[in-house]
């Protein structure tokens, strides 16, 4: 037995264990015939906390502390203190191999994150470590070797998990052709793309860092505009994001597709934006543009002089003419916000707000006649816009499933000629004219009845004389119809801002 006090003094149940030992019976013999390097390197592994271990020997006699007895109990549990360490190289080929390294002469080596498989089939109990072997020398020779480990199982586990994860997700994004990127705000923009968006957008692996312009001249120059001032004033605004849908024409084939955009927004304490995260994903097979390219009053829209907008119930543009670009770029009565409508006009927000969320509605508390908001304060010649409802429309359909309303918003001249060039065509009468003219200008049924002096129920029969001549059974079809023979301002092409 060995006196505590002398080389194996401490090392807590270690320690104790191999006061205790029997060492006669072993290769290393008695303690006080050990050589010294052994003595020094065996009171500094028994009295630290870091996980070590000595193999001594040509039997690799296994010396080791608590830390590592623990860390290590499924490999010890059968060849423990005092016991031959050579069925390492069983548990791990690695090991084995570093053993011979180092015992050869040629040095200490470091491995990271190393496999320690404990049941060959059950890959959740392996551990992972990250350890060094270096030699303790007795002279000129390696008399045995010093292994200093940590255990990394739940790093590495969480590694793995994450790789797993990210391959998932990788997966998914295929699958289902969705792209990531991130816009770095605080010095420009710097941006760096996923490989999905790269491939959705018909860019080179090169091109991850693209610039900005570049994005910018990819994107269909009829939603150039719309696209770029949404992301302008989102990143100069205080929003937390915004979701926009737009063409772009890839580099890779020349072809259009159909992008839908989602954003978030980090900002720091003074709400000045840092960092846009984002995920686009090609919706090309979604979008049935044919179908859009064969609806005439689609055409119709882009050519009115009255600015026809098409919106979520939140008052999200969805879809724009050009005489609504015109008058947002304008922003006199209405103006665009974080791609979003914001009548100038106070009162008028929330009115317009109330339309859209009836208009989303399906019970019909907004009526086929739709809703009338005032958005200028001029009584000679007032600027209004009509809400109709679209929920249950063949109109959202064809153009916008997400869109539940439109917007037509035009002044007094506009639906005056509109209304005479209808009457014309239709042969109505001067009575039945200028009703038509109080609708297409804004007006509600009794609120036209007040502006031409005339009872409610005699506006109500001239509206359905009118529906019967021109052959529309609801007023918002008269809208479409009146949208269909309005002069064009634009010339005579046709163009599609979806």
């Amino acid at each position: 037995m060995v006196d505590g006090q002398t080389t194996l003094g401490g090392g807590g149940r270690a320690g104790a264990i191999l006061r205790e030992f029997d060492w006669s019976a072993t290769p290393v013999g008695q303690p006080e015939g050990w050589p010294e390097s052994l003595r020094v390197s065996l009171g500094i592994v028994l009295n630290t906390n870091h996980p070590m271990l000595i193999w001594w020997g040509d039997e690799l006699t296994q010396f080791y502390n608590d830390a590592f007895g623990e860390i290590a109990e499924p490999f010890v549990r059968s060849n423990g203190l005092g016991a031959s360490g050579k069925g390492w190289r069983d548990i791990s080929s690695v090991i084995g191999t570093d053993i011979e390294h180092v015992l050869a002469g040629n040095g200490s080596i470091r491995r990271e994150r190393q496999l320690m498989p404990v049941a060959a089939d059950d890959p959740s109990s392996h551990r992972y470590w990250t350890y060094s072997l270096s030699p303790i020398d007795v002279g000129n020779q390696v008399g045995g070797l010093l292994f200093i480990c940590q255990d990394e199982t739940r790093e590495q586990q969480a590694m793995l998990a994450l790789k797993s994860r990210e391959a998932e997700l990788l997966r998914f994004q295929h699958i289902g052709k969705f792209g990531g990127l991130e816009v770095e705000l605080t010095s420009g923009f710097r941006n760096q793309r996923s490989p999905e968006y790269l491939a959705i957008h018909g860019l080179p692996p090169g091109a991850a860092n693209e610039t900005h312009e570049n994005w910018v001249r990819r994107i269909h120059e009829e939603d150039r505009y719309r696209t770029e001032h949404t992301f302008i004033e989102a990143v100069e605004g205080d929003c937390k994001g915004y979701s926009i849908q737009y063409r772009i024409i890839r580099p890779a084939d020349g072809k259009v597709r159909w992008i839908s955009a989602k954003t978030e927004i980090e900002r720091d304490s003074a709400g000045r934006a840092m960092r846009l995260v984002g995920v686009h994903t090609d919706v090309t097979d979604q979008v049935d543009v044919r179908a859009i390219e064969r609806a005439q009053f689609t055409a119709a829209l882009d050519l009115l002089r009255c600015a026809v907008m098409l919106t979520d119930e939140n008052g999200g543009i969805v879809y724009v003419n050009r005489s609504a670009e015109n008058m947002l770029s304008e922003g006199s009565s209405v103006r665009s916000r974080h791609n979003t409508i914001r009548p100038v006009r106070p009162s008028a927000s929330h009115e317009l707000g109330a339309a859209l969320k009836l208009a989303a509605r399906a019970d019909g508390q907004i009526g086929e006649a739709g809703w009338m908001v005032r958005l200028s304060e001029d009584d000679t010649s007032p600027v209004m816009a009509h809400v109709l409802p679209l929920a249950r429309a063949e109109m959202q359909n064809q153009l916008e499933p997400f869109a539940v309303a439109a917007i037509f918003i035009r002044n007094w001249e506009d639906a005056r000629a509109n209304a005479e060039l209808l009457a014309a065509t239709y042969e109505l009468t001067p009575a039945e004219t200028r009703l038509l003219a109080c609708l297409l200008a804004g007006h509600s049924l009794s609120d036209a009845a007040s502006e031409l002096r005339v009872a409610s129920s005699t506006v109500r029969t001239q509206l359905k004389v009118i529906f019967r001549k021109t052959g529309v059974s609801r007023q918002s079809e008269l809208m479409l119809l009146a949208s269909r023979l309005s002069v064009p301002v634009h010339g005579s092409g046709t163009r599609f801002n979806f």
